[in-house]
């Protein structure tokens, strides 16, 4: 994932990301999400800071082109996430999928997707959070019902329970 912060709103993100070899590429036609194979491997691409459904409204998009791996994105804030999730797991490979971006709260307030962003992904019998705040924040902040004072958490999300597999702490002087 990649977290922008700019004095004021208005961000176009773009990023590239080379692809070595050919690969070919399956967009999907009711959702966000875009396969990709080459040989025997197989990636599955989840563009997590957008809907996943194409009917909803979307701020950006993932596709690939030129060789690479595209996503942009925009936003009329002063933050902005994007994050993308690549799964290769042989097991979770015919895995039905959704995900869903995730409403974060400092002190029972909402909070707007330039100060934090969250997304849940399931995929199979599992689920993931993430959650990665842009803004210093006083208190915890608090995703599905988890309140956490770090600036990134990635957990497992298992019988109502969070099981950190990543938290990271802000740094010094750091904006988040």
């Amino acid at each position: 994932a990649d977290s922008i912060r700019a004095d004021a709103g208005a961000i176009t993100y773009r990023s590239t990301l080379p692809l070595s070899g050919e690969w070919k590429t399956h967009q999907d036609g009711l959702t966000r999400e875009l396969a990709m194979s080459r040989q025997n491997m197989r990636v599955r691409v989840f563009p997590l800071s957008l809907p996943q459904h194409v009917a909803e409204g979307a701020n950006g998009r993932v596709e690939t082109s030129d060789g690479s791996l595209r996503m942009s994105a925009e936003s009329q804030q002063a933050g902005l996430c994007a994050a993308v999730l690549l799964e290769w797991s042989p097991s979770l490979r015919k895995s039905s999928v959704d995900w869903t971006v995730l409403t974060i709260a400092e002190e029972g307030k909402r909070l707007d997707a330039g100060d934090a962003f969250g997304a849940r992904i399931r995929m199979g019998d599992k689920q993931f959070v993430f959650f990665h705040s842009l803004t210093k924040s006083r208190m915890p902040r608090t995703v599905m019902g988890h309140h956490t004072p770090y600036e990134s958490v990635i957990a497992k999300f298992e019988a109502g329970n969070f099981l950190a597999l990543l938290n990271v702490e802000a740094g010094q002087g750091e904006t988040a």
